[in-house]
This record gives structure tokens, sequence and C-alpha cells, in this order.
């Protein structure tokens, strides 16, 4: 514990790739302070809070309303050395993807170097609803496995990432839980279904990469939205060479994070790019495709007998036959009963913090 005064303080940093504009990485901050917050209160814990950009007014206001006293802890290549670092008992990631090196060993070194400098000091350290992988490299596989052997506790957010880390992590010293979403869900307003109704939401990741956008057939005929989830992409649109015009409101009606809840409900099928857009199609109770080659969008889609697509290009042919056996597989109560075991995952975790901390 750090000291201060004539009791030492115990301060919590959260760390993960918050104040980024990235509607997920929010999602997770937000929905862990509301279910796990008065666990942390009750233990007597100040919180600061890793943020990738200097925070404006309303994203300050924003954290107060749900920690007042939260403290911004800004991240670069000295965050290992910090102060914000060293003034920390405990060390807590909520949620999200934060080792994996799938498209580079720059952000899995950073997350692991910093978890390091922080178990050198003896403090304790916890990743929590976790999604792990890929991990590729056999050095970086060796040095993620010593990192996770050390943690105090460790919870995996699906059934893949949890069977990667049991090799690494004792069973008393890990669980099974959800992402950090269910463990308060967000009290969304949706517009009502029997108003307008469209055919496909598709959630795109605004590059050249995007399978959907790549398509030279994309986008399909029918009636359809396109929402992009992080907050650049919707404000600052990219070039997109294998379409030969750009991504922006003038020839795609975009929406933002918000008016994609919003409108949820009036879709008959969700296709996305991104974690978060599946999380919310079903939690909405929506049927929902993953597409990419990225295995937490697969893995999630297993676990809600849901279709995935990992082709790097989707033609009209493949949507179709992934919207009909995404309709075919939907069944409303079997949505509501797995929101109620991500959310139940959670009640379990919760008895364990309280023990540990």
């Amino acid at each position: 514990m750090v000291e201060g005064g004539d009791e030492p303080v115990k301060r919590a940093l959260l760390l993960g790739y918050f104040g980024a504009g990235n509607w997920g990485d929010e999602l997770i901050l937000e929905c862990f302070l509301r279910g796990y917050g008065d666990i942390l209160r009750e233990k007597g814990f100040e919180l600061a809070v890793t943020v990738k950009r200097p925070a404006n007014a309303a994203y300050r206001e924003h954290l107060g309303e749900l920690w007042p006293g939260l403290d911004l802890v800004q991240m670069g290549p000295l965050l290992p050395c910090s102060l914000g670092l060293r003034k920390s008992s405990h060390l807590i990631c909520p949620g999200g993807s934060l080792l994996q090196n799938r498209t580079s060993n720059r952000s899995l070194g950073y997350y692991l170097s910093i978890i390091s400098a922080f178990l050198r000091g003896g403090r304790a350290a916890m990743m929590l609803n976790q999604g792990l992988g890929p991990i590729r490299g056999e050095l970086w596989e060796a040095r993620t496995r010593e990192v996770l052997s050390q943690l105090q506790f460790f919870s995996a957010r699906d059934r893949r990432s949890a069977m990667w880390a049991a090799e690494s992590v004792p069973s008393d010293r890990r669980l099974l839980t959800s992402d950090a979403v269910f463990a308060a869900l967000p009290d969304w307003e949706y517009e009502p279904a029997g108003g307008e109704s469209w055919d496909y939401c598709f959630v795109v990741r605004a590059q050249v990469g995007s399978p959907l956008l790549s398509s030279p057939q994309f986008p399909p005929d029918g009636r359809y939205l396109v929402a992009v989830l992080q907050e650049d992409e919707w404000k600052q649109p990219r070039r997109i060479e294998h379409l030969g015009r750009r991504l922006d409101r003038e020839s795609l009606a975009l929406l933002n994070a918000s008016s994609f809840v919003r409108k949820l409900r009036q879709c008959k099928l969700v296709v996305s790019e991104r974690y978060h857009g599946l999380v919310a199609a079903l939690i909405a109770g929506v049927p929902f495709v993953g597409v990419g080659d990225d295995p937490k969008l697969s893995s999630f889609c297993g676990e809600c007998d849901m279709p995935a697509c990992t082709e790097r290009s989707v033609s009209v042919g493949t949507l179709e036959k992934l919207k009909k056996e995404a309709l075919e597989r939907f069944r409303a109560e079997v949505f509501r009963e797995r929101v109620a075991d991500f959310v139940d995952r959670h009640r379990r975790q919760r008895e364990r913090l309280i023990e540990l901390l």
C-alpha cells in the first residue's frame, strides 16, 4: 500500500485503452465502475485510470459522475516508470483485449511492460474480463504466460481465453466471466421496433482491410444502416481505396455509437466487424453475425450460437447465406438466457473480489 498520512492509502490504477474515443473501451470502463465501484468504495480505494489522450472537460465531467475525484494518468512510453504507476497499490485491468499481437508486437509489449513493472514492486495486479490473443511467436507467448502466472487474479471473458490462461494461472486464481458490459447492463433507450425497419445494420472498421468495405459488392441492395463505433472513424473518415470513394456522410449515412444503439431494435440483423457491436445486439435481442478473422468475434458468436465469417471479403451471396443462418438459429429466449448467464458470472466474480481486496 502507498503511505499517506497516518494510514496507508489503497489506490487502484485502472489500466486500459480509455479516453481514445473507442465506444467499446468506454463501455468497459463505465460498466466496470457501475458494477464493481461499490466494492472498491467499501474497501476504501482511491481510483485512477489511464487515458490515451488529454481529456477534455466533457470527458472529465462524465468520469467524475461515475467516480468523483477519479484521477487521470496519461498513457505514454514512460508510464511503466511513472509516478502514476508508482503511487498505486493495486493494478486492475477491467476488461478488453490488452494482451494480443494480432496487428503488431508493440501494443502487447507495452502492456506487458506496465504489468511487469508493477509486479516487480511486489504489488497486487489483476486482469479481469479479458479476451486473450491471438499471441503469435514463442517468445511472446512465453513472456505473456510468465506475467499471467504472477497475477493475483485473472478472469477470462470467453471460454477460449479461459482455456489459454489455464496453462499459466492456477485454478484458485482464475475465473470464467464475460465482458465487463455485463457487470452492469447499460440502460439504453431504443427507438420502437414498430416504426422503420432495416434489413441490415453493418458495423464496420473504416479501413481498407474491412471484409465488408473491401467487397466490390458492398453495400448490398435493400434497406441498411452503416455504423462506426470509433469516434475518429466517424469524424474523420479514411479513404477507402477498394471502393474508390470516401467513406463519409455524403456517400454512406454513417451512424455513430449512440445512434447505432437507438436504432438497434429496428434492424433485422446486425453484421459487425467490432466485438461490442455484437455485444450490443445480444443485449437488444437482435440476431447478429460476426465478420473478420479476429478470434474474439468468432468466440462470442460461438457462445451465442450465432454464425461468424472469417473471409477477407464478404460477397452478397455469402451475406445472404449468413443472414438466413442467423435468422434460423435465433431464439429470443436463448438470447435472454445467455445475457442472464453472462450477468451471473459477474456475481461470482464480485464474491471473489470482496475476498481478495
